[in-house]
């Protein structure tokens, strides 16, 4: 939701996010921020220096993206590459490969992806309990941290 509303008054580039306003974020409960990376930094620092008032993010036709246009543009990757991506299958393998990985704690990627708290983490990637090696893996790490097993 954020990417298709995001503008130049919603970026802090001295702390490297977007900050919007609770009526501007999803569910309109709380206000959102989001963190940018170096190179999404630097990508928005460039837009913000281009475009003032509208959404940063233009397609070709210098119109704001919309969730259909996306849809088709990964519905063409798919048809190219054969491959199937979305919006929203890339916000849930980051989730996944971030907890798999254990660079992050689920505190810390829930607070990334939006959350207020770890639940929506724990209800819909609860699927790592499903993997057999990354919880052997995790297994072992616990019992060199002291755990008994």
């Amino acid at each position: 939701h954020e990417l298709f509303t995001v503008v130049a008054a919603y970026v802090d580039l001295a702390n490297a996010r977007w900050i919007f306003p609770v009526k501007e974020s999803k569910g309109k409960k709380v206000q959102r921020v989001v963190y940018l990376t170096d190179k999404a930094l630097a990508i928005t620092q460039r837009l913000v220096e281009k475009n003032t008032t509208r959404p940063l993010l233009l397609n070709t036709d210098g119109e704001p993206w919309t969730g259909s246009a996306v849809n088709c543009r990964f519905q063409r990757i798919r048809e190219k590459l054969g491959v199937k991506y979305s919006l929203y299958a890339l916000r849930h393998s980051f989730c996944t490969f971030a907890l798999e990985a254990g660079q992050l704690d689920a505190v810390t990627v829930s607070m990334l992806m939006g959350h207020r708290d770890t639940t929506m983490i724990s209800r819909h990637y609860s699927h790592l309990g499903q993997r057999t090696e990354y919880m052997r893996q995790a297994a072992s790490k616990a019992k060199g941290l002291g755990a008994s097993a």
